[in-house]
């Protein structure tokens, strides 16, 4: 049996409830190999639903046809994010990008069903700068497994309806 050290923390809920809070402590180890579970089951979760849409089973992630921008997810204790990231290094560059998007942002906030935040300086988890265009679910942890058919849904949901308008548009991105 694995014992797992536990911190405990209360405080008011936004009910003004009193709520007792048990985060437990994963090691490295445990972290990677629930990383790694989630999106192993994100994969086979959005591949058959693909499928079943008769889609391509994989996202276009990378591969939009738009050099430096890419669709991505991003899960980690906190929040969960479906983004378009624009990498570029050059900042003039990566400007004349998200503002082609901007430009597209009713048709975007439309299909995604919600509005979309902008974020033209980004600082990514390497310390790298990008812009960002994402939505946001938060109150969710990788590291909860009660979260991840909440978050798989909305990952499938936002994206399903973002990657085409991206596909489609491409040409006016790149010009």
């Amino acid at each position: 049996m694995v014992y797992r050290q536990a911190v405990i923390s209360y405080g008011l809920s936004a009910e003004n409830k009193f709520t007792v809070y048990l985060h437990f402590m994963y090691s490295r180890e445990e972290k990677r190999e629930m990383r790694l579970s989630f999106w192993e089951g994100f994969k086979g979760f959005s591949s058959r639903k693909r499928r079943r849409k008769r889609l391509p089973s994989k996202w276009a992630g990378d591969n939009t046809g738009i050099k430096q921008v890419n669709l991505k997810f991003h899960f980690d204790e906190t929040e969960a994010l479906v983004c378009i990231d624009i990498v570029a290094d050059d900042l003039d560059k990566r400007i004349a990008l998200f503002d082609k998007l901007e430009s597209l942002k009713k048709i975007l906030e439309d299909a995604a069903g919600e509005a979309l935040i902008w974020d033209l300086q980004y600082t990514i988890e390497s310390g790298k700068e990008i812009s960002r265009i994402y939505l946001k679910k938060e109150n969710v942890s990788i590291y909860r497994q009660s979260c991840w058919p909440e978050v798989m849904v909305f990952f499938f949901n936002k994206m399903i309806r973002i990657e085409p308008l991206i596909l489609e548009y491409r040409d006016y991105i790149k010009a």
